[in-house]
């Protein structure tokens, strides 16, 4: 097996911004059948990664995820 790893890579990456809602963040997950996403801030650089478990731990500590921005997911 001699496949260069860019073969398997998308070039075209899924993102959420940082003062996206959680719910945001969810539908992006749902829509595109994602685990995670990466959180990026309004300059381009990348916050971090926000993972589907992430989503079920915040929806234990926060009523209203339409409310609530990105970065406050990230753990």
């Amino acid at each position: 097996m001699n496949s260069s790893i860019t073969s398997y890579m998308e070039t075209n990456v899924i993102s959420v911004e940082l003062d996206d809602s959680a719910k945001k963040v969810s539908e992006v997950l749902d829509e595109n059948k994602l685990s995670c996403v990466p959180v990026l801030t309004p300059d381009g650089a990348i916050f971090g990664v926000v993972s589907a478990t992430d989503l079920v731990h915040f929806d234990t500590l926060y009523a209203n995820p339409k409310l609530e921005r990105a970065w406050v997911v990230y753990p």
